[in-house]
């Protein structure tokens, strides 16, 4: 987290893109709500979360 931080703080850019990643995935969803329960059961069932949020 810190790296992404002092990345994030050094370039905005670095915000922006992570910003429309978010924007992206919960697009994918029907509310917001339905994408972060997804996220959490699938966390909590093992998987990594890269692979929930590709």
């Amino acid at each position: 987290m810190d790296e992404w931080l002092a990345a994030a703080s050094a370039d905005v850019e670095v915000y922006a893109e992570a910003a429309c990643e978010v924007s992206r995935w919960l697009a994918d969803h029907d509310t917001p709500r339905q994408a972060t329960a997804h996220l959490v059961e699938g966390l909590r069932s093992g998987a990594s979360f890269t692979g929930l949020v590709r």
